[in-house]
């Protein structure tokens, strides 16, 4: 798998539930009952959205406070992702969240065409379709950023608990405010030619990381205020921009949905399936790594074979491998 693939391709993807995650309670964190209402903000039809005052200052410090507390590893090369990270068990956390929310109309049924790839990759079968908002998923990821601190372009990968069971949208609530002069924006990127599967990776070796090429433009910016969450489509191309100064946390998590109905699925050759297939082991395989800390026995092993998986891929399905950039 090259560089860029698994800088443009992998994202932010969900680690399985495993029991010896830690666990972050609603006992660990001051809700307050009687919260007031969220305001919503449409940014992009559809696809991107905000949601202004879900939790108050004073909630979002509680919350950082009691990450603290727990063991924020490093993430992988700080070539594409530069943060530590906290994954975690958060059932009755993730359920108060979504009912603070639940009522908004942007959790109505959602009708997927299949000509829209702002929710999936073109060759995942039996995503068009009505889906019905089910809830946040039940791991929490926390992120910290540091100065110099970033996340280079790419697309948020998906949760499967089965064909008719998935996440559709991201979730990602920022826990503290950082001041517009300080980076740190979440930046929805479009290319050129208007594709986002066109983009191009530049390395830029005096801040060692990749970054868009000059010819990707930033359709929109959200800096971080505290209580603000984003909510937007998986496949909606974005980074987040270098920290100059200071800290930057975010909750990270996936709404997750059941499909009601379905449209007819994309017809698939034998070696396309066992190419997709591959995917998605490499996939799991990823997420199993991302979900151990740094310096793990097993997290280089695990990511050394999902890289091995990717490159079979190639030799299976040249359209399954070029649908994920990995030809």
């Amino acid at each position: 798998m090259t560089d860029q693939a698994e800088t443009r391709q992998a994202g932010e993807t969900c680690p399985k539930l495993v029991p010896d995650l830690p666990e972050v309670t609603p006992e660990m964190v001051n809700f307050v009952s009687n919260p007031s209402p969220p305001v919503v903000e449409e940014i992009e039809a559809g696809s991107v959205f905000l949601v202004h005052n879900l939790l108050s200052k004073e909630e979002c410090a509680s919350l950082i406070a009691a990450c603290k507390e727990m063991n924020l590893a490093k993430t992988g090369s700080r070539k594409y992702r530069d943060c530590k990270r906290l994954v975690a068990k958060a059932t009755a956390v993730s359920e108060i969240l979504f009912n603070r929310i639940r009522h908004l109309p942007l959790f109505s049924p959602l009708e997927v065409d299949p000509s829209d790839r702002t929710f999936h990759q073109p060759l995942f079968e039996g995503v068009a379709g009505r889906w019905t908002a089910l809830g946040l998923n039940d791991v929490l990821r926390v992120c910290l950023y540091d100065p110099e601190g970033h996340f280079s372009p790419h697309f948020d990968g998906e949760f499967r608990r089965s064909d008719t069971e998935r996440s559709l949208r991201t979730f990602m609530l920022y826990l503290n405010d950082v001041d517009d002069t300080e980076g740190g924006a979440t930046k929805f990127l479009s290319t050129a030619t208007g594709d986002e599967d066109d983009l191009e990776l530049t390395f830029n070796p005096s801040e060692d990381r990749y970054q868009a090429a000059p010819s990707a433009t930033v359709r929109f910016s959200v800096p971080p205020r505290a209580g603000t969450a984003i909510i937007f489509n998986h496949r909606m191309l974005h980074e987040g921009a270098v920290l100059r100064s200071g800290e930057k946390w975010i909750l990270r998590s996936d709404i997750m949905y059941r499909q009601t109905s379905r449209h007819a699925a994309v017809e698939m050759t034998h070696s396309e399936k066992k190419a997709l297939e591959t995917v998605r082991a490499a996939q799991k395989l990823e997420e199993d790594a991302s979900s151990l800390p740094a310096g793990h026995p097993d997290r280089q092993r695990l990511a050394d074979e999902a890289v091995s998986l990717y490159m079979r891929v190639r030799r299976i399905s040249s359209k399954v491998a070029a649908a994920f950039r990995l030809d």
